[in-house]
């Protein structure tokens, strides 16, 4: 069984002949107001500046090299002295965390690949070994995880397609000792993120970005089929040869499988104009004859999309249900700051924009001045949409106030690294009824909130972990920044660390995240926090101890 749809074809048949040429009344305005400001404990050390914000005197105050940041959230452990990439996945009681290494940079890993840490006892985690096929030497964002079946799935990175992508799958019924079913370059097949159906038989995959090549032939969108993990095999995609159609970073799977949900990422054009900005969309395709398997199954628009452009670089995509409704939440990573040069700081040197980080070259896009008179936000953050039968419609939001369009130039002199204070990655404490959403903020740090009311949420806590200075960091993607910044070269300083990736455990007493520079940390819920809020900390999310997964109790 093997056919596709042509993403052109399928948006043609959403918006008609005007799928790019967007009228004004097709862009959507989000709503939602700035989340409630967390009330801290007497002994936590809190931010300075406004709701998220790292000011200057935070970064190079006293003590700002071993110190955190936190507010009713206590470290309780962490792996060691070293670095982590972006990906993260965990089971009840191991985790697994990606690794970045630029062969041209010191220092080289002596451990590279995906490292296996045992979280049974969360006070005194230890690394039990690293999984070093060839899919999972960098494999970045990729890692997906499916506790009932027991496979952990990842590809690797190769931005230059000379090897195509290799994509490895591990059974992991022995978390801590993963057996490898399959490792293979999979043709047509590319995954950045991917989402699992329930049944843990289909794994849709996300390529991040469309990148036309011989290797992937732009494929957007594809369905793998892992009935038999050992032997998988695509069986649906979505293809486009439009370059409008920029980024396809995520991918998400309704719990009955038969919905997908994945977004059209926005950025500014080349002309380097607002009224040039490529808008953030929202697909939702019905999917329900895959999940099927039906023979010659289609691919079909569910509902209209919805398009915005107060913000760019759409992450994550989550379907959830919060007080008996449902929701999509969306993650952005970026705003206008993301496209500007910034100058000054405290050593009077200049340092460059996010965007001149990664290897792109010319004029910096905006001024500051210029990027916040439009009246967008500085930063990315989560936007959330009913999903209610019909076209998804802007429901409310959960930002921080350094998110907030009016506190863009507060923050336009600090020096920052790639996504700055945006939102990018988010967990819930129960899919089926959240009432927490935990979100990696990267120099925001971790943010926890209250979305009991999706109308008013509610920050709870946060944490921040400690800069670690002029001290490079292995397997940190920081290394990659070192040549530019407030300081050049090997002594590059780091005034703040960058949560990339976040999830609840034990109950949601304690969250598990990485960050760049730290690696994995275990963080807890302040006895105090917790005895406060009843109503949120006092139900049993674990199924009567039985697992629970994002779809539900396994």
């Amino acid at each position: 069984m093997r056919y596709q749809t042509s993403l052109a074809v399928l948006l043609a048949a959403l918006l008609g002949p005007a799928c790019h040429s967007l009228a004004s009344s097709q862009i959507m305005t989000p709503v939602g107001p700035v989340a409630t400001k967390a009330t801290c404990g007497k002994n936590d050390r809190t931010e300075s500046g406004i709701q998220g914000q790292t000011p200057l005197a935070d970064r190079f105050g006293p003590g700002h090299q071993t110190a955190a940041f936190n507010c009713n959230l206590e470290l309780l452990s962490q792996t060691g002295e070293h670095g982590a990439n972006t990906g993260l996945v965990t089971t009840d009681k191991c985790a697994y965390f990606t690794q970045w290494q630029a062969p041209e940079l010191l220092p080289v890993l002596k451990n590279p690949g995906v490292v296996v840490v045992d979280v049974s006892d969360s006070a005194r985690p230890k690394i039990a070994r690293y999984l070093q096929s060839a899919g999972m030497l960098d494999a970045h964002e990729s890692l997906v995880v499916h506790q009932r079946r027991g496979l952990l799935i990842g590809q690797a990175v190769d931005q230059t397609h000379r090897s195509g992508k290799t994509t490895d799958i591990y059974d992991i019924s022995d978390c801590l000792n993963p057996v490898l079913k399959f490792s293979g370059v999979i043709p047509d097949f590319v995954l950045h993120t991917g989402d699992l159906t329930r049944d843990g038989k289909t794994l849709w995959a996300a390529p991040g970005r469309n990148e036309s090549s011989k290797e992937n032939e732009g494929y957007l969108v594809s369905a793998l089929d892992i009935s038999d993990p050992a032997h998988p095999k695509v069986i649906a995609r979505l293809t486009s040869d439009d370059s409008r159609l920029a980024r396809f970073h995520n991918i998400s799977v309704s719990d009955d499988g038969n919905t997908v949900y994945f977004p059209i990422g926005g950025s500014i054009g080349n002309e380097r104009r607002v009224e040039d900005m490529h808008p953030q969309g929202l697909v939702v395709a019905d999917v329900s004859e895959v999940q099927a398997r039906k023979p010659d199954a289609k691919i079909k628009p569910a509902l209209e999309p919805v398009y915005w452009h107060d913000t760019f670089s759409s992450h994550y995509t989550y379907p959830v249900t919060v007080a008996g409704k449902r929701y999509l939440f969306q993650s952005d990573a970026s705003g206008v700051l993301r496209y500007v040069v910034w100058s000054g700081g405290p050593t009077g040197r200049a340092f460059v924009g996010p965007l001149a980080t990664r290897g792109r070259s010319g004029p910096p896009a905006f001024t500051a001045e210029q990027a916040c008179s439009w009246g967008k936000p500085g930063w990315g953050y989560v936007h959330v949409f009913e999903l209610n039968g019909s076209q998804p419609t802007s429901a409310s939001a959960v930002k921080l106030a350094i998110q907030d369009p009016k506190h863009c130039l507060v923050a336009a002199n600090e020096p920052f690294y790639d996504f700055g204070y945006s939102g990018y990655n988010c967990d819930f404490d129960n899919f089926q009824d959240a009432k927490l959403m935990a979100c990696a903020s990267f120099q925001a740090g971790l943010r926890v909130f209250d979305i009991s009311n999706i109308k008013q949420p509610r920050e709870l806590a946060y944490y921040k972990p400690p800069a670690v200075g002029v001290a490079p960091r292995a397997a940190s993607p920081y290394q990659s920044f070192r040549d530019t910044g407030i300081t050049t070269g090997a002594t590059k300083y780091h005034s703040a660390d960058g949560v990339t990736n976040v999830k609840f455990a034990n109950n949601a007493r304690e969250v598990w995240f990485v960050s760049w520079d730290n690696a994995f940390q275990v963080v807890k819920f302040s006895d105090e926090l917790i005895a406060r809020e009843k109503a949120l900390f006092g139900r049993d999310n674990t199924c009567g101890g039985k697992l629970r997964d994002r779809k539900g109790c396994l």
